[in-house]
Formats: structure tokens, sequence, C-alpha cells
């Protein structure tokens, strides 16, 4: 496309002037006056005239004979104006008549102008450079005017395509709008409601939803909460980042319900409020379950006072009884076993044989039924025990209590194995008493062993370390692992391994106060292998 109109002598060279006149003078006359110029090309007559301007680079002006024999220079212009590609060229006539109609037939034809004969050469140098640059001006705004034209097209089309997506983007806006679950209105910069969709009439019962533009929407906001929404809306124009606000809320027949509202300003290139877009999600039934949920969590609290007495009124009868049991069992056992020791001292020479043994038996039901209260009282002590967590170095734990074994059993030689740098944390009282009942076991169950072996270490099992106390006594069945810490529970006869039955019931209790676990695998003959695990 063109864009600027030439007018420098070196853009004029490369113009090309066509001039068609019978008269081989004329001809010369003209070529001479041009060839420096403009590049010239000649024409003795029309149909020589037409084939030049077809042939090649087009003219960009052509001077014209009108009296030529055979095809005369109006036929050639009439030819010239209905070929597409010479349609647009300016066509100078050169003629020697001066009459009126001539030239307006001329004009009528396409014409731009006439120069008369004899010719003037500053008068044709003006004309044709006049024309060339009126042609120039013409092609440039044929040009831009085409451009334009196509410019006009493409943007029509853009806007077309943005009309198409505005309104397809308005119709999903339209769907969202009608479908969504929420209430959603368009309030205007004065308060008032513009639009309303489904939910939101359904929401408020106003049918149809319509009813609710020009209502002001703080008339939707219950008294109870009418003023701090104002307080809200005014913290979020100050540019505070808000997030959904819950507010009582009033339908259109009186009633009211909870909802969470969540607001966007509207605001113009210039910064001013243009409205506001309010969502209202209705949180009725999720407040009414909140509320539901502290009922029952203040229900169960006064329901945990009220255990909690319970339990304080029953440890207050557990000491009690263990005050009795101290104090009221025990003296009639001692009683027993002190009586009957004097009747063997004192007259045991007039019992034979089987009058000694009898006392013999009671002596040792006393003692057993004394060491069975006194483990029941140590049982009980350790529930009411407050818990006391630090760190506790069980490996040095065990030994300690390993060697109260041996100086209790300094006959039984044991290997014992201890893992060192075992810390926890827990409580070391408490601990020392169960480490102390799974020693005792230990080494009792031990006693008919060869080669007695005890083993204290961790592992790690599923990710958490496991301490435990193996041995490789006589063992047990594992068909009734289930009893295994149940108290007054025996696996084997108390001739054989004497004891309470009280000793892994009062373990099992302190690792229950721990929050741990104790476990046990066992193979008859094989030994026993007690694990414990501590948080």
């Amino acid at each position: 496309m063109r864009i600027k109109m030439a007018e420098t002598i070196g853009e004029m060279e490369k113009t090309t002037v066509l001039i068609v006149d019978d008269s081989p003078d004329d001809l010369a006359l003209i070529s001479v006056l041009l060839k420096d110029l403009y590049e010239v090309k000649i024409a003795n007559s029309g149909g020589q005239a037409l084939k030049v301007a077809m042939r090649g680079k087009t003219p960009d002006i052509i001077l014209l004979d009108i009296m030529m024999p055979g095809m005369d220079g109006y036929e050639t212009c009439r030819l010239l104006k209905a070929t597409p590609e010479t349609l647009n060229i300016p066509v100078i006539f050169l003629t020697a008549k001066t009459d009126i109609e001539d030239e307006m037939k001329g004009f009528e034809l396409g014409a731009v102008d006439y120069i008369t004969k004899p010719i003037s050469p500053p008068i044709v140098l003006a004309r044709v450079k006049t024309h060339l640059q009126l042609k120039r001006v013409q092609d440039y705004l044929q040009d831009k005017s085409a451009f334009l034209e196509e410019e006009v097209q493409r943007r029509t089309k853009v806007i077309a395509r943005t009309e198409g997506a505005l309104k397809e983007s308005e119709a999903r806006y339209r769907q969202l709008f009608d479908t969504s679950p929420d209430g959603i209105v368009l309030v205007g910069p004065d308060g008032c409601i513009l639009q309303a969709n489904i939910a939101q009439g359904q929401m408020y019962r106003y049918d149809p939803p319509s009813d609710l533009i020009g209502v002001h929407a703080t008339q939707l906001v219950a008294l109870s909460s009418r003023d701090y929404s104002v307080q809200i809306m005014r913290r979020r124009l100050n540019g505070e980042d808000i997030q959904p606000v819950e507010y009582e809320l009033v339908r259109k027949d009186g009633t009211t319900f909870f909802g969470e509202i969540s607001a966007t300003i509207l605001r113009k290139s210039d910064g001013t409020v243009s409205g506001y877009i309010c969502v209202t999600h209705d949180i009725t039934d999720r407040r009414r379950a909140k509320e539901e949920i502290e009922a029952l969590n203040a229900e169960l609290e006064q329901r945990v006072l009220k255990r909690t007495a319970q339990l304080e009124a029953v440890n207050k009868e557990l000491e009690s009884f263990s005050y009795s049991v101290s104090h009221d069992l025990r003296a009639p056992l001692r009683a027993i076993d002190g009586f009957s020791e004097t009747l063997l001292e004192d007259y045991g020479q007039m019992l034979d044989d089987q009058g000694r043994d009898y006392l013999d038996r009671v002596r040792r039901a006393a003692q057993h039924m004394g060491r069975l209260i006194e483990d029941l009282l140590k049982l009980s002590r350790i529930t009411r025990m407050e818990f006391q967590g630090e760190k506790v170095d069980l490996s040095a734990l065990v030994r300690s209590v390993a060697e109260m074994c041996r100086q209790n059993n300094p006959r039984q030689v044991v290997d014992l194995l201890i893992q060192e740098g075992v810390v926890v944390w827990g409580d070391s009282n408490l601990l020392r008493i169960a480490i102390t009942n799974l020693l005792d076991n230990a080494w009792k169950f031990t006693s008919h062993t060869t080669h007695p072996r005890i083993e204290f270490g961790v592992t790690v099992k599923d990710g958490k370390a496991v301490h435990y106390i193996q041995d490789n006594g006589a063992g047990f069945d594992m068909a009734n692992i289930n009893k295994l810490f149940d108290a007054f529970q025996r696996f084997h006869s108390a001739n054989e391994f004497p004891g309470t039955g009280i000793g892994l019931a009062t373990v099992k209790r302190i690792m229950d106060l721990h929050g741990g676990r104790i476990w046990a695998e066992s193979e008859i003959h094989k030994g026993a292998t007690f694990f414990l695990t501590l948080p």
C-alpha cells in the first residue's frame, strides 16, 4: 500500500508516460520534452495504445490525441476506461478542438484534462506534473481507503467476536446466577437491591425474587446484627480484607435465620463505588448442629463432673477399705500366725507329727493370706497414685532391681544381659514397681533352669520402640494368654512356683497409667518374653 506521495525528481523518473498521436512531429516533440523526467512510451494509433497500455508496465498517465484515423481518441479513451487494468489511468486529451461540446464529451468519457495544439511546453510539463501528483494522491487515498475498509471489517469481526463472547459470558453468568444454591444480589451504591437470583428469593421468601428489587439491603438483616453489618461494610470500604461474616437475617414474613454473607465491592475506573455483590449462604442447619454439639458437650461435661465426683467417692471408700484391710484384717492374721508359732514352740513336743504339720499349714496359710492382702493393697495404691512424668534411665533401673533380686536369691546364678543407654519418659516409682514384678517373675521361673538367662533390651516394631524382658525359664501355655494380666491368675501350681497372682495385673495397671502397652510371648519350657511400650 502506498502511504507517501512521491514528489522528488528521483521518484518522478520512475513514472511512465504513454504518448498517443498519429503525428510523428508531435510524438517527437512531446517525447523530447518529457524524456528527461519520465519514462516515455509512444503509440501512433488507438489500437497500438491499447496494446502498449496492457503490455508490461502500466502507464501512470496517458497523453491521447483525439483526431486520429481509424480509432479516434474518444473511442480509445472509452475502451481504456472500460478495462479494469487501465480504468484508473488519468487521460489528458491532445486536441486542436476548443469547442465546449468536444471538451464535455471527453470529460464524460473519463478524461481529466485537455492540452490544446499547438502545444506549449510549460503547459504540458505543468499539466502532466499536476495530474501525476493528483493520481498519487488518488492512489494513496484509494489504498488508504482500502486499508481502512479492511481495518473496519477486521475490527467489525473482532467486535462481533467480542460481542459473541460477551453474550456467551453473560449467558454463563446468568446460568450461574440463576442456578446458584446461594443467594446472590447486586446492590447499588445507595444500598438498594438492583437484582436478585432465585435462591435469594427463596431464602428470604420473596416470591418472585424480583420483589427484592428496590429493597434496602439492611432490611434483610435482623436488628440484632444490623449495626454490626454496617460496621463490617465500612471496614470493607476502607480496604480491609474480611472473610464471610455470620449474621442473623430476617425473611419477608418476619422469621429469622442465620446466614454467612460475603461481599465484593464494585468500583468505577476513578475508584468510586458503583455497587456491591453480596452472596448469602444459609448456615441455619450448621448453626443448629453447632448448638446441639455445644449442648451435648455441656451435658457430657456435667456427666464427667458427676462421674468424677462418683470416682472420688469410690476412692474415699477404697481408702477406707484399705485402712480396714490394713488394720482389721491383717491383725487377726498376725494373731493366727503368732499363736500358731507359740503353740509350736511351747507345746510342739506334746503334739505328734500330724499335729505339728497342721500347725505349719495354718501358719503358711496365714502368711500367704497376709502377702495376698499386702499385694492387693499395693495394687489399690497404684491406682490412686498421681503420675509424675520424668526422664528415666531404664537400663540403670533394671540393673538396680536385678541386683536386689541377686541378693534375695544368692544361690541362683543368672546370666544377666542389660542393654545400656535406654532412656524413657515415665514415672520412676511406678516403673520400678513394674520392673521389680517382671524381674522377680523371671528369677522365679528360671529357678529350675540349669543355666538361667535373663535379658533386657529394646527393639523397634512398626516404627515404635518396644522394650522387653526375656528369660529361658518355665514358660507358659499361650492358650490362656487372654487371662495372663488378670488378678489372681496363675499358670503354675503354688507348690512349684509360689506367688499371689497379683504381680502381672499390677504391671498392666502401671502400663495403662503410662498410656503404654504390655503383652507376652511364651512357649512351655522355653521361657517367656514380656514386651512394653511407652509413649
